[in-house]
């Protein structure tokens, strides 16, 4: 069997890194991987493209080191391929992370990862056209959010003053105390939807937002996933709501709805905000598709 082949693919900014740190990452990337492939990426574009030249070599394990953003920048190159992926977590969220199992710190990552197994994992394609009629093709490994859920990432991606989890947190609290729910046309499963949402977000894996449980029953090679939508509610349900929503226990709870889906299609007549795995990526989406391809993708994890 030939010699597995590795390449990590670095974002130095991630965790709001220095570049000293992002310096010793690399000397032990080098340590246990003396004949690794490190990219550290410079600008925007580099890991999707690194690692869509990489996905039909299946000799290769092509490793994402940094936040949810890096993961799903190589997950969206790699989808459909024949090259495995790997994931270390060293950003604020981490949710693919978590999911996956990978432990925690970029020591005890890197100690694990040659012993880990590949697992099929669902990847879902998206289709966005904004209000200016641009198209957007791209996907998600983790979850998609619209509404609330978009605004609190693009909040907590500018917030600067705090790291991981209760950036978000500060975020969310924020974002629920000026929050306007959206009109949205959801059309899934022969179901249409004709009503204003506070939120809508769609789930691969469990967590979202550094550590939000909004879908408890998530699984990453069900074929399906898990769509959470909230009607527009008082002020006062949706801060009690919010701290429920860190074990799932909102779950059931009225105003809040939960169904799995392969396929769903939205509109949003006045543009609504967008994120794909953390990463806002337009505020005036008027039309949304989504459509799952089940294992589309390979991704080492430890056993389970």
């Amino acid at each position: 069997m030939s010699q597995t082949q590795w390449s990590f693919i670095i974002n130095p900014s991630a965790g709001a890194r220095s570049g000293r740190h992002t310096a010793r990452r690399l000397d032990s990337i080098r340590e246990r991987f003396p004949d690794a492939e490190c990219l550290p990426t410079g600008q925007p574009g580099d890991a999707l493209a690194w690692a869509r030249a990489r996905r039909d070599d299946a000799g290769r394990v092509v490793v994402a080191v940094g936040g949810d953003g890096t993961v799903n920048s190589v997950a969206c190159g790699l989808a459909g391929g024949r090259a495995r992926m790997a994931v270390i977590a060293a950003g604020s969220g981490n949710d693919f992370a978590r999911m996956l199992g990978m432990p925690r710190g970029f020591a005890n990552a890197l100690d694990v990862l040659a012993e880990c197994k590949p697992l099929p994992v669902d990847f879902a394609e998206v289709q966005i056209v904004d209000a200016h009629g641009k198209t957007i093709e791209t996907g998600f490994v983790n979850s998609l959010g619209l509404g609330l859920e978009a605004r609190i990432a693009a909040r907590a991606g500018r917030a600067r003053w705090l790291r991981g989890f209760p950036r978000y947190l500060a975020a969310a609290l924020v974002e629920l105390l000026t929050d306007r729910p959206a009109a949205m046309v959801i059309e899934q499963a022969g179901q249409r939807i004709d009503q204003r949402q506070v939120l809508v977000a769609l789930a691969n894996g469990r967590w979202a937002g550094g550590g939000f449980m909004l879908a408890p029953a998530a699984r990453l090679d069900s074929g399906e996933l898990v769509l959470t939508r909230a009607d527009p509610l008082p002020l006062w349900r949706l801060l009690m709501l919010l701290p429920t929503t860190l074990w799932g226990g909102h779950v059931g709870k009225t105003g809040v709805h939960q169904a799995s889906v392969r396929n769903l299609r939205v509109d949003c007549p006045d543009g609504v905000a967008v994120h794909l795995d953390g990463e806002v990526l337009t505020e005036t989406a008027v039309h949304l598709d989504v459509a799952v391809q089940p294992g589309a993708l390979k991704v080492l994890a430890p056993g389970r």
